[in-house]
């Protein structure tokens, strides 16, 4: 009787929870599950979306109601990271009822992952966001991501069944289908719905280059200027400000466009109350060095006919220069005049082209030489391509050298010595011999007594687990240890600030982190030289932080989490200075770190330049010189917190003027020529020559060296003073490495945003580039956080979303500042 009682309770036990929790997963059936954007014409159908590893992805998945919720729901996606450590992004979305159906672009929002392996498997769990009762659950879903070092080209509201590149080096026609782009070397996706486009920039991370193509459905443009499609708008306009590379065909439809503030607002271009004109066809001549034929006439093949073409003049507030012009005969409706047909200028530190017709429809979809114009324009408007004959490598480690040498600066931690395999093994077999055949001849030999195996066994082996232990912290020491990696970009026209962060944490024990960061603000009251301007925690509400690790072969391994997987969540919630507005990634809540090991992560911050005391005072206005050379004469003033730096040049047409030096609120006077340094530059030379020149970068130290043979880097150990990697090449990656690209081997591919080489090529004379870099310095975390030395201030223990004050960094910090000013250059009128 007792017996059968027993077992009913632990039936009763074990089963009750499995049947309650079935029926609450039967209220919501969750099926076509998909992590990435939407694919393209040249998509493999087979995929259900398009990602890249270590990269953010937009996460879909339609619902069916079986039963009513009653109460709002939480979506959670799940996909392991770099680590193999499960990561976790919720949104919430309203209650359904029974016999509810809503598509991915009906839910009203979207998580977002970044997946690690280019085979990921996706979990998502429908859960109460009060009561926490499970609604649904789904195994994994296993999805695959785009070849590595493969580019994407994202359309919005219409298709790209009009790009086609050549792929041999002679033919003035189509060559290929859009099934076949270079190879494989570009991926095409497009968003035709407005529900599926990301509401956060970071959903667009895997883009190359959008194309927002208005001239086909008029009705998208005019459904999402509407008020609930605001959060849709401003990521497209923050992921360009961030240094996106953004196409827009205006023609047809150019008034409905630019009445979306959000997107008028990104235009290098002013379009008049008139809009447009009608044409019967356009003779394009490009103003720059193109690849392909330099003049084209662009017309209807079967017939007369006219089409609408904008008219666009280049804004004068704003760096921005014509690429294509028309000449529109005499007869024409406006006389024998040149008008810019495509016009290409900065914002943020983004980049914006604007045509003046449509890139969708008649007569350009028909257009019989519209291979060699993309040609052209994915030259000048997004980033190099291989060229024609190149093969994707699937397995290529070559791809992401840069980043994985910046990974080689974090991961070395001076004074924490690595403990050699050979004495791990010497160590390994020492304990089995004391364990084994020195236990047995002790206790035989001297004790005489077999049986007390049963002691020393657990002695021994707590006593060796005692001095390991103790041994591995007078070692490795019981501090946190920190390296920081900042890049800061100032734009001085409009006064924003755009930080990437990089960091690995050294952990002296098990421990999960909330992990956030912040700009290092000032709130205007010192009048000490400052980074940024803003209050803390306020400041750090735009930051998104995440886990960060090279692209590497070993994403291409599986990707399903195993029994007792560790969990982290990306953060999301309400702003809570702003309740319109939704922070998703803001902090990183329960990241667990082992015992004396290592886990690095990314962020991206912004900030506003305080007015009062800019980090750059300059004053630069370009002319012509003797034999045609074209100077650059003003004032430089550095107005930053620091006055210390490694490298100081100014960047401008292709060329670097290094300077001797820079003090604090000293006005240097600046009178450059393209063909050689004059006044305060110590020499002259062509910007790719100053990239690549490790000699006398290092001064002595070990730099860094190029992958081997297996594939791997070989970093020598360094210091904190001279680290092994300097960022120049990713920073400027198409100057630096601009014959690897052509020739199928970029290496930058998980960090191509960095890239502002296109800012101050020959032909762009519009900007300067002042660069500079902080050395690398160590000390207490927390007052390095507070120094001059850190544009950035970590946020360990707590999230800032709690408006509370930022708790002190423990432990100790070394940080490594890189500086971009891009100063915009008068030119006399």
């Amino acid at each position: 009787m007792y017996r059968f009682l027993l077992i009913g309770l632990v039936l009763g036990v074990l089963g009750g929870p499995s049947v309650s929790l079935a029926q609450n997963r039967e209220r919501i059936k969750v099926t076509n599950i998909r992590i990435g954007l939407p694919n393209g014409p040249s998509g493999d159908p087979s995929r259900r979306g398009i990602y890249k590893t270590g990269q953010w992805a937009p996460v879909y998945a339609d619902l069916e109601c079986v039963k009513d919720t009653e109460e709002t729901l939480l979506f959670t996606a799940e996909v392991l990271d770099a680590d193999e450590i499960m990561t976790q992004g919720s949104v919430e979305i309203p209650t359904m009822v029974q016999g509810e159906r809503r598509t991915a672009a009906e839910l009203g929002r979207i998580p977002y992952l970044k997946a690690s392996f280019n085979y990921a498997s996706v979990n998502v769990r429908i859960t109460g966001k009060d009561s926490g009762r499970t609604y649904a659950d789904t195994n994994s879903r296993t999805t695959e991501g785009m070849t590595t070092g493969s580019y994407l080209i994202l359309s919005i509201g219409g298709n790209l069944n009009s790009l086609r590149l050549q792929n041999r080096e002679s033919g003035d026609g189509d060559v290929n289908s859009s099934k076949d782009l270079r190879n494989g070397w570009i991926g095409t996706s497009q968003i035709l719905e407005i529900g599926l486009m990301p509401d956060h920039w970071i959903g667009y991370s895997a883009v190359d280059l959008m194309i927002l193509n208005t001239g086909s459905n008029r009705a998208f443009w005019e459904e999402l200027a509407a008020p609930q499609h605001e959060k849709r708008r401003k990521a497209v306009a923050e992921w360009v400000r961030r240094g996106g590379r953004l196409i827009v065909g205006l023609g047809t439809n150019v008034d409905a466009f630019v009445n979306i503030r959000e997107f008028k607002d990104l235009l290098p271009v002013n379009v008049p109350a008139a809009g447009k004109v009608n044409v019967s066809k356009l003779l394009m001549e490009w103003l720059v060095n193109v690849r392909q034929e330099n003049n084209v006439r662009l017309f209807y093949n079967n017939g007369p006919g006219e089409f609408a073409s904008a008219i666009i003049e280049p804004r004068t507030d704003r760096a921005a220069k014509p690429l294509l012009q028309d000449f529109v005969e005499e007869n024409g409706p406006r006389g024998a005049q040149r008008r810019p047909l495509a016009v290409q200028g900065v914002c943020g530190t983004g980049r914006v082209t604007v045509f003046a017709f449509d890139l969708d429809r008649s007569p350009f979809v028909d257009f019989n030489q519209r291979s060699a114009f993309w040609e052209n324009t994915l030259a000048q408007c997004g980033y190099q391509i291989p060229e024609f004959g190149q093969e994707l490598q699937s397995y290529s480690r070559n791809y992401d050298e840069f980043p994985n040498a910046l990974q080689g600066n974090l991961d070395f931690f001076e004074g924490v010595p690595v403990v050699s395999f050979g004495w791990v093994a010497l160590f390994i077999l020492l304990y089995i011999l004391l364990i084994g055949p020195i236990d047995y001849f002790f206790l035989k030999k001297v004790v005489k007594r077999l049986e007390w195996t049963w002691v020393t066994f657990p002695i021994i082996v707590i006593g060796v687990s005692t001095a390991a232990y103790f041994t591995a912290y007078a070692i490795k020491g019981q501090d946190l240890k920190t390296n920081k990696i900042d890049v800061v970009d100032y734009d001085l026209h409009t006064g924003r600030i755009d930080g990437h962060s990089w960091f690995t944490l050294f952990s002296p024990r098990i421990q999960k982190y909330n992990l956030s960061i912040e700009p290092a603000v000032n709130d205007g009251v010192s009048s000490d030289p400052v980074w940024a301007i803003g209050k803390s925690p306020e400041a750090a509400l735009n930051s998104v932080v995440t886990w960060s690790s090279p692209t590497d072969s070993y994403r291409y391994g599986g990707g399903s989490a195993r029994l007792l997987t560790k969990k982290y969540e990306f953060q999301s919630t309400v702003d809570p200075t702003d309740p319109n507005r939704d922070l998703y990634a803001n902090s990183l809540n329960g990241v667990p770190i082992q015992v004396w090991t290592t886990k690095s992560f990314a962020a991206r911050w912004t900030a506003n330049v305080d007015e009062k005391h800019p980090p750059v005072i300059a004053n630069l206005t370009t002319g012509r010189g003797a034999d045609k050379d074209i100077l650059l004469t003003g004032t430089i003033t550095n107005m930053l917190p620091v006055e210390d730096f490694s490298d100081i040049g100014l960047v401008w047409r292709g060329k670097v003027f290094q300077l001797l030096d820079l003090p604090k609120g000293v006005s240097k006077p600046v009178t450059l020529s393209t063909a050689s340094g004059v006044g305060d530059a110590v020499t002259t030379k062509e910007f790719k020559t100053w990239l690549n020149d490790r000699d006398g970068r290092y001064k002595g130290a070990q730099p860094y060296l190029p992958l081997n043979n297996s594939g791997r880097g070989s970093f020598d150990s360094g210091t904190t003073s001279n680290p092994n990697f300097r960022l120049w090449q990713l920073l400027f990656h198409e100057t630096s490495n601009d014959t690897e690209i052509r020739s199928g081997q970029p290496k930058n591919i998980s960090l191509r945003d960095l890239d502002q080489s296109w800012r101050v090529g020959p032909d762009h004379g519009e900007q300067a580039i002042l660069v500079l870099r902080v050395p690398t310095r160590e000390g207490l975390a927390e007052s390095m956080a507070e120094s001059p030395l850190s544009p950035s201030r970590l946020w360990i223990g707590a999230n800032p979303s709690d408006m509370k004050a930022r708790p002190s960094n423990p432990g100790t910090l070394r940080q490594e500042t890189y500086i971009r000013v891009f100063i915009p250059v008068k030119t006399p009128k």
